[in-house]
C-alpha cells in the first residue's frame, strides 16, 4: 500500500477513527494492530521483522521486570548485607544478558534488513577478487519504513525497564 494512494487516505481515516472511539486505555491497541496490518499489506514478509521485535522487547520487559520482583523478595527475607549484595548483584548480572540479548536481536534486525545486499556484493567483489567459487545471493529486501526509529524505540524502552 503506497502512502499516496487511496487505499492509505482511506486507512489512515479508519485508524483515527477507531483511535478516537477507543477508550483512552485501549487506544495503543488500535495503533499496534493497524501498525501490523499497514506492514502485512506492505508486503506479508515484512510483519516477521515488527512481530520479532514487538515480541522480543516485550518478553524482554516481563523477565526484567521478575527478576527485579525476585531480587526483592528474596532481599526481604535475608538480614546478611554481604548476601543481599550478592543477590543484587546476581540480578544485575542477569537484567544485562537480558538487554545485551534484546538489543543484539533488534539491533541484529535491522542490520540484516538495511546492510545485507551492500555486505553480500562487497564481499561477493572479494571473493572473485580471490578467485573463491563462491557467491552469495541478493534478497530482494523492502526496507520497512521508519525501521529504524522504531527499533531504537523498541530498545530505549527496554532499556528504561532495566
Amino acid at each position: 500500500m503506497s502512502i499516496n494512494s487511496i487505499y492509505f487516505i482511506i486507512f489512515v481515516a479508519v485508524t483515527c477513527i477507531l483511535y478516537f472511539i477507543f477508550p483512552k486505555k485501549a487506544r495503543w491497541v488500535v495503533l499496534l494492530v493497524s501498525s501490523y496490518i499497514y506492514y502485512a499489506l506492505a508486503s506479508s514478509k515484512l510483519i516477521v521483522f515488527i512481530l520479532t521485535t514487538t515480541l522480543t522487547i516485550y518478553l524482554a520487559a516481563l523477565v526484567l521486570g521478575k527478576i527485579e520482583e525476585n531480587t526483592k523478595n528474596r532481599c526481604k527475607t535475608i538480614d546478611d548485607k554481604t548476601m543481599k549484595k550478592e543477590i543484587k548483584h546476581k540480578a544485575k548480572t542477569k537484567k544485562k544478558w537480558v538487554i545485551a540479548i534484546t538489543v543484539l536481536i533488534n539491533f541484529g534486525i535491522l542490520a540484516f534488513l538495511k546492510y545485507y545486499n551492500f555486505i553480500a556484493g562487497n564481499l561477493n567483489s572479494l571473493f572473485e577478487l580471490l578467485h573463491f567459487g563462491v557467491e552469495i545471493p541478493f534478497k530482494k529486501l523492502i526496507l520497512p519504513i521508519g525501521i529504524s526509529y522504531y527499533t531504537l524505540q523498541a530498545v530505549s524502552y527496554v532499556i528504561d525497564v532495566y
